[in-house]
């Protein structure tokens, strides 16, 4: 087709476009559009901005996000899994509420938009299930498939064959009779059977059982259960896909089975020689992700184009990329975020969106709402715990336990429903009742599950090798915790501590090794523990310190991951391994435990940690100035604080943390300030200790006894709560200098930081004569 090209700027360019496009279309067979006119969306011209597909998906993905989220806060509260309330958020703005006021339907979730919110929430779904697999280890699946086989085999074969029954009768009430019940009844069994190993893994570690063999047992089962699950999935999808014939719908499955074979054998060792040759797990190379984002996407359109669903495409490369503990968690955190908080409610909200609860219109529907929920319950609890109790000899109590923890509905049971609703397997009713009946059973898992295992109840303990470093330490069983979270800091220490002591008061000085529990909340607190470490090591006990890392068990599917692989966990964490180090160099005896679960569950571990122990240091890291704080959930960090010291078998520490063991640093080149202070690096730690005359105050000069030695500097401030001056006991002549005004006693946290501020500039003003004469004092008391 000839053309002409008019030179002048942005006419020419666009006019050669065109044509080039006209082009392009004649060469494909296709017949260009005819030209339409731009018009214009803005408000600002008086139009309304939603009539644009850009603006309206903007608009409706906010609200779907918000909506999911505000609903997520009542639900967290009762412990169900965030997709509940998904769905639940997309019940009340769909069919069944706010679709039914016309205005919002025909301007935000109009007919002819679902189309877009379902391509962008298939397309987020598909890198989700690439995710799901990367959290199935296959290796571990083999290794322990043969002892879990049978209590696997019977939590998916009894509540599925006793599913059909209730598949019948929704068949026979509710479905059209020119559908097919084969495939009907098996997509039922298959959404009222199957369960998914990270719904079961986090169920775990929010119990903290994953240390314990109970725990073990209920995984190893979740993780052949998933296999299964995702086979009978894929045939069920397949067959709905199919249902005019079954023997495509095999076809497909032997197809897939086929392609994860080939992924096993051909691309595997691929990913794995490229993930060996990357120096560290640490820092995932951008052309790796890279490769495997386009492997999915490749799988996933192999698995569509072959009739089946892309996710399962997804899901095959997610299991067989390498799954070395920190390589498989650091891929994980490059995506989880995004596709948790953006891609997931969409779809999950479809799900809710086309439920209608207006249908729920008798007692039959919800007759047999109840029986799918008993079906699916008892089925797992009878198959799973029967097998266990029979087989593994357990109690009835961990047998019921069992099969309750393999019932934890999530993901896959609304996946399934919703593909199969879109093909049209199932009624609009007995989606509507599928839909419900697996909120419902969701919500009845968990308390049965609390009545059996009571979060109180659950203190886990196992036998693991420590981080035990020097001869002089001997190996010992340590409590191998699940918790999680990390505290941060604060500028205040706004709790009551002068409540009565715990344990001996004379317990330092009265025992013949320094057995130390360290809190470690991230690596800001490593320094300054360290230092304090080598102080105690330099006194005149035996030293013997076990680092407690805890980690919060978060809403991300890589913190379950840790809590379920915890001894990787603990070999890999870069706080611990530091600290390791810190201690083999200095020949400090060492334990480390390694803790994921949630936040408020903190003080009991820590607490647990310290049975053997006489003495337990809480790390606080201060932000430094008052306007500047430095804490982050610091009202969690004030109860934890406050409940150790209430329960704590031993003398506990609170280590406040302005710049410990930076301060005697030599100062920067070319910092006149710094270097005016005249900072030292072989100068001793100056270590001030506030005396108010109780309990409490002994224990701390205990302690200051012990760490007096050579590379500390000792001086004792004698604070009188009756008067309005502070008595330092450097050696002052009791100078403006050496004077504070005090708060009342109720604040005396506050008053003792105040104070040993005020008496530090007085200490380093002092001489060394008076530091010694300080120091010999407090031996003497």
């Amino acid at each position: 087709m000839p053309f002409s090209i008019t030179l002048g700027g942005g006419t020419a360019r666009l006019a050669g476009t065109t044509t080039l496009l006209a082009l392009l279309l004649l060469a494909t067979g296709a017949t260009p559009a005819a030209a339409s006119t731009v018009t214009s969306t803005s408000f600002v011209a008086g139009f309304n901005p939603l009539g644009d597909s850009i603006t309206l998906f903007l608009c409706q993905a906010i609200i779907i996000i918000l909506v999911a989220r505000l609903f997520y806060l009542p639900v967290s509260m009762l412990r169900q899994p965030r997709v509940v309330a998904e769905v639940l958020a997309g019940v009340v703005l769909g069919s069944s509420a706010m679709v039914r006021v016309h205005g919002f339907k025909d301007n935000i979730f109009s007919a002819s938009s679902l189309p877009v919110l379902d391509l962008v929430a298939q397309f987020g779904l598909i890198f989700f299930l690439f995710l799901v697999g990367l959290e199935l280890d296959p290796l571990l699946v083999l290794r322990t498939g043969r002892a879990a086989a049978p209590i696997a085999a019977s939590a998916l074969v009894v509540p599925f064959l006793a599913a059909v029954g209730v598949a019948a009768l929704l068949f026979s009430d509710y479905q059209p009779a020119s559908d097919s019940f084969a495939a009907f009844a098996f997509f039922v069994a298959t959404v009222l059977s199957v369960a998914t190993s990270p719904d079961v893994a986090r169920a775990v570690a929010e119990r903290n059982l994953q240390s314990a063999p109970f725990g073990q047992t209920v995984l190893a089962s979740a993780a052949v259960h998933d296999v299964c699950s995702w086979i009978v999935a894929l045939f069920a999808i397949s067959l709905a896909r199919n249902s005019a014939s079954a023997a495509d719908a095999v076809y497909i499955l032997l197809v897939m089975i086929g392609f994860l074979a080939f992924l096993w054998f051909a691309v595997r060792p691929v990913l794995v020689h490229w993930a060996d040759r990357i120096e560290s797990s640490d820092n995932i190379s951008q052309i790796f992700v890279l490769l495997v984002m386009v492997l999915v996407l490749l799988a996933a359109f192999f698995a569509e184009a072959l009739g089946s669903d892309a996710i399962f495409g997804a899901f095959f490369v997610g299991l067989v990329v390498p799954h070395n503990h920190a390589f498989a968690i650091n891929l994980l955190e490059k995506l989880e975020d995004l596709i948790n908080i953006f891609f997931l409610p969409i779809y999950f909200f479809l799900a809710g969106f086309y439920t209608n609860l207006e249908l729920l219109d008798d007692g039959t529907s919800w007759g047999l709402i109840v029986l799918c929920v008993v079906v699916s319950t008892l089925g797992k609890v009878t198959g799973a715990g029967l097998t266990a109790k029979i087989l593994n000899k357990m109690a009835w109590k961990d047998s019921v336990a069992l099969g309750l923890l393999m019932n934890s509905k999530g993901f896959l049971e609304y996946i399934i429903l919703t593909i199969g609703y879109q093909v049209s397997i199932v009624s609009a009713k007995s989606f509507t009742i599928l839909i419900v009946a697996t909120i419902l059973s969701s919500f009845v898992t968990v308390p049965l599950m609390y009545l059996v295992y009571p979060t109180s109840s659950l203190a886990v303990e196992s036998t693991a090798a420590s981080g035990t470093v020097a001869e002089s330490s001997d190996k010992k069983d340590y409590d191998k915790l699940s918790a999680g979270g990390q505290g941060e800091s604060g500028d205040a220490l706004p709790i009551d501590v002068t409540g009565p002591v715990h344990g001996n008061p004379h317990a330092l000085l009265g025992s013949t090794q320094l057995q130390v529990v360290v809190y470690m909340p991230n690596m800001q607190a490593v320094p300054a523990m360290m230092i304090l470490s080598e102080m105690m090591r330099l006194s005149s006990l035996p030293l013997s310190i076990t680092a407690l890392r805890l980690i919060r068990l978060s809403e991300r599917n890589s913190t379950v991951m840790m809590a379920t692989d915890s001894d990787a966990t603990l070999r890999t964490d870069p706080v611990v391994s530091v600290f390791r180090t810190f201690a083999h160099l200095n020949g400090i005896g060492l334990n480390s435990s390694l803790a994921i679960s949630a936040i408020e569950e903190f003080p009991d571990h820590i607490v647990g940690a310290a049975r053997r122990a006489n003495l337990i240091v809480l790390p606080w890291r201060d932000g430094g100035a008052a306007d500047e704080p430095h804490a982050v959930d610091e009202g969690l960090r004030n109860a934890l604080i406050e409940r150790v010291f209430r329960s704590a078998p031993c003398t506990v520490a609170v280590f406040i943390d302005r710049g410990f063991g930076t301060l005697n640093m030599a100062p920067p080149r070319g910092d006149p300030e710094a270097e005016a202070a005249g900072a030292d690096p072989t100068a001793p730690q100056r270590v001030v200790v506030p005396f108010f005359g109780e309990a409490d105050d002994i224990e701390a000069l205990e302690l200051a006894v012990l760490l007096a030695h050579s590379h500390v500097s000792m001086a004792l401030l004698h604070v009188q709560l009756d008067a309005t001056h502070v008595e330092g006991g450097s050696g002052s002549d009791g100078s403006a200098d050496s004077q504070i005004a005090l708060k009342t006693k109720n604040e005396s946290a506050q008053s003792v930081a105040t104070a040993a501020e005020a008496a530090a500039a007085a200490t380093h003003a002092a001489g060394d004569a008076a530091l010694a004469a300080a120091a010999e004092r407090m031996r003497r008391a």
